[in-house]
């Protein structure tokens, strides 16, 4: 009757003072925890070499805080032009709507990864063409058209104004 209490005979443990809502969720420092902090605070730096890396860091946490925030989608850390409940709705248009842009690149680099497969047959099943009539159709191999003979004899002939040049250079040439 006048024994303690063991811990499995005790109602559960609940937090003796609950978190008020609106809180700032951290305990009230002690006042020796405050004195030091204000000191350090207050101490100025050395040199102007320590005063600018603290500043530097300063910024740096700053800059790190707002893009986190931005990144979040915090209005707070928006600029000016972008806050607002119609900046919001077209933000959200813009990240919820679908571009083609967003099936064409997977495919172009299908394309891509085909073409250099080293398999003809891939390579040109990859390679579209649009043709005068704006149609788009499989590209593929067309050999070329037999050249008339008559052609081909009168340029060769001796009779011709145009000389064929040498392929390698003269001499004189070469010095």
């Amino acid at each position: 009757m006048f024994r303690r209490k063991s811990e499995t005979d005790a109602p559960s443990a609940s937090p003796a003072t609950p978190a008020k809502p609106g809180g700032k969720g951290r305990p009230t420092p002690t006042r020796k925890e405050a004195e030091a902090a204000a000191k350090a605070r207050a101490r100025a730096p050395r040199d102007k070499k320590e005063m600018a890396r603290l500043q530097r860091e300063h910024r740096a946490e700053q800059s790190k805080t707002i893009r986190q925030g931005m990144k979040s989608g915090d209005e707070k850390y928006f600029l000016p032009r972008d806050k607002g409940p119609v900046r919001r709705f077209i933000r959200d248009y813009v990240d919820a709507r679908f571009s083609i842009v967003e099936m064409v690149i997977p495919l172009m680099i299908l394309m891509l990864v085909l073409g250099w497969s080293g398999s003809e047959t891939l390579a040109v099943a990859s390679s579209l063409r649009a043709l005068p009539d704006g149609a788009l159709r499989l590209h593929r191999h067309v050999p070329a058209a037999p050249t008339d003979p008559a052609r081909v004899s009168s340029a060769a002939s001796p009779t011709s104004r145009s000389r064929a040049r040498p392929t390698t250079p003269s001499p004189a040439r070469c010095r």
